[in-house]
């Protein structure tokens, strides 16, 4: 009788540990990336959205030991001055941190170049007067 109850013991031991090991599984393999963004808001002098900009967010080569991803991409800023970029493809979810992009605005032959810091998984926004 006493051998019965430890197999029945044994057996229900077993399947909580299958249990909690399959369930640990399924949580931690459902951790998804937030979306990596940027969101550049283009004024002029007189604090007015300008329209019809060409902006441009790229990477550029630095000594830095991290290798930043090759980034390479233009867009129109609209009717509110606004150009949005979506960077998720190049972030990989672990990654340390993303990077220091470039960003450079023309339109009529005006002209202006900065920086941007991009935090991963964040919407982030730059104001560049033109």
């Amino acid at each position: 009788m006493n051998y019965r109850f430890d197999k029945q013991k044994q057996k229900f031991h077993l399947r909580n540990f299958i249990f909690i090991i399959c369930l640990s599984c399924c949580l931690f393999s459902c951790n998804k990336e937030a979306p990596t963004s940027v969101l550049i808001l283009v004024k002029d002098a007189n604090n007015s959205p300008v329209n019809n900009a060409v902006v441009r967010l790229y990477s550029s080569p630095n000594a830095s030991s991290q290798a930043l991803p090759l980034i390479e991409l233009s867009a129109e800023t609209n009717a509110n001055g606004n150009a949005m970029f979506d960077l998720s493809g190049f972030y990989n979810l672990g990654q340390t941190g993303f990077g220091v992009l470039c960003v450079s605005v023309e339109k009529n032959g005006l002209f202006i170049q900065e920086y941007i810091e991009v935090i991963e998984e964040q919407s982030n926004e730059k104001i560049l007067f033109l």
